[in-house]
């Protein structure tokens, strides 16, 4: 019968809008409508669901905080609003019915109204986090308002890094960027906990994630290789996915006895594995420019769109954005990320329906780095106008339509360093004539890299339960 319980408090997220939207039109309709006393009934009926609603918010609350995992320090004022929030509904049709009139109708009213702003904000404190109002802030602004954050981020040292604890310095600080938000000690969802190391091995309630040596047929990594698209895919859909590389790195950790000792060197893990830990001058081909983080509301509206959207290294403001989870993008679609466009120094429109006429759209990306416009329709046609993007340094047009005729046309890029283009149905290659300071900027060899698990669609498992 446990399922029965689990079912109940799943929906506490559908009901708890109930008796906050009762609430709201009821105090609405009292403040215009008081003097008029032919809305009486109606504002009283409006207050009576609000707090039969409120009760089976409540309820669903209380199981949901019972089976998934919650702490009582993390839902106790939560609760206890909630209960103070559906207390004063009752007063306040009782006010209505005139059978308590002992308090005064404006004293209910405002503390009804600060009540449910009170429990509203607590419900999203433990759903998105205590900073999550404050969270698109510059830091100087959240300190404002009582907030510390700690900005240290954690690098390796191109010199010794060798030397560094693999978990200490590479496996914790990706579970705390990608994972601890949802798994903690007073958020754990499922009952697991990812913040240190021995609730890692321990597990959730569904037993542990991580089988030694074994990371095929471990949790952790088996939801992180799943499609984005399954319910079952780790972190959801709407929050900062890691890379492959990242993903890689806790395979190796699974399979290494997910242990806490090993070094780097030790696992004789290549510095080109571990690049989003060295500091951005290894990653030297981004812009040296300051600029803010972008808006995690805006990043997690785009990511519920499908776009994948990961950051180029820790806590940089820079990101690598990919459209590979659309079949139908299109030219105008690029719009949706011009809110981010500063922030975007790696595009990749591989794969999509976009034609030469996006080339007007990417110059609005000030910043862009890479560009991948890998098995497009692209020609060339136009292209010569991203030679105004001066931080341009890469373009993969591969498996392409592009026409060798247009080539040219990018030999005056001022910062191009890298061209990967080959397989074009309209490429003949004796027919190039590349200057000779250019020959090692273009790339005409055909070559494939071997896909890895987490670049397939197909998978031979599904997980359930955790």
């Amino acid at each position: 019968m446990d399922f029965i319980l689990d079912l109940i408090g799943r929906f506490h997220p559908l009901i708890v809008h109930l008796p906050i939207g009762f609430i709201v039109i009821g105090l609405m309709s009292d403040l215009f409508f008081r003097k008029k006393k032919e809305y009486i009934p109606v504002i009283k009926f409006i207050f009576l669901w609000a707090f039969i609603s409120s009760i089976f918010s409540i309820v669903t609350g209380y199981f949901q905080y019972e089976r998934e995992g919650y702490t009582w320090e993390n839902i106790e004022w939560h609760l206890i609003m909630g209960v103070l929030t559906s207390i004063f509904c009752l007063l306040f049709f009782l006010h209505l019915d005139n059978k308590f009139k002992k308090i005064p109708k404006n004293f209910l009213f405002t503390f009804l109204a600060l009540s449910l702003i009170i429990t509203g904000h607590l419900g999203g404190n433990i759903t998105h986090g205590k900073d999550h109002l404050i969270e698109p802030l510059p830091p100087n602004f959240k300190s404002f308002f009582g907030e510390e954050y700690n900005l240290k981020k954690i690098k390796l040292s191109p010199e010794n890094y060798k030397d560094e604890n693999f978990y200490n310095k590479v496996v914790q600080p990706i579970l705390n960027q990608r994972c601890v938000s949802c798994h903690n000690n007073k958020k754990s969802n499922g009952g697991l906990k990812l913040n240190n190391y021995n609730s890692i091995i321990k597990g959730g309630k569904n037993g542990p994630i991580i089988i030694i040596n074994n990371s095929i047929e471990s949790k952790m990594y088996k939801r992180m290789i799943l499609p984005l698209e399954d319910e079952y895919h780790m972190p959801p859909k709407s929050r900062t996915q890691p890379t492959k590389e990242e993903i890689n790195l806790i395979k190796i950790w699974i399979d290494n006895s997910a242990s806490r000792n090993y070094t780097i060197g030790q696992l004789q893990i290549k510095k080109e594995q571990l690049k989003s830990f060295f500091s951005k001058k290894l990653n030297g081909i981004f812009p040296d420019i300051k600029i803010s983080q972008a808006n995690s509301i805006e990043l997690s509206r785009l990511r519920e769109k499908g776009f994948q959207i990961t950051e180029i290294f820790q806590s940089s403001p820079f990101l690598r954005v990919s459209c590979i989870n659309f079949d139908d993008f299109r030219d105008y679609k690029i719009n949706e990320l011009l809110k981010i466009q500063n922030n975007i120094v790696e595009l990749d429109l591989s794969g999509t329906k976009i034609s030469d006429n996006i080339f007007e759209q990417i110059l609005k990306f000030k910043n862009l780095t890479v560009l991948k416009l890998n098995e497009t329709l692209i020609t060339g046609n136009n292209i010569e106008v991203l030679s105004n993007l001066s931080n341009l340094k890469k373009i993969d047009i591969n498996n392409s339509k592009f026409n060798f005729k247009n080539l040219k046309k990018l030999y005056n890029f001022p910062g191009l360093i890298k061209v990967n283009i080959y397989n074009s149905e309209n490429l003949v290659y004796e027919n190039l004539n590349i200057p000779l300071d250019l020959k090692n900027v273009f790339n005409l060899k055909d070559y494939k890299l071997n896909k890895i698990k987490s670049d397939s669609i197909v998978y031979p498992f599904k997980v359930y339960g955790e």
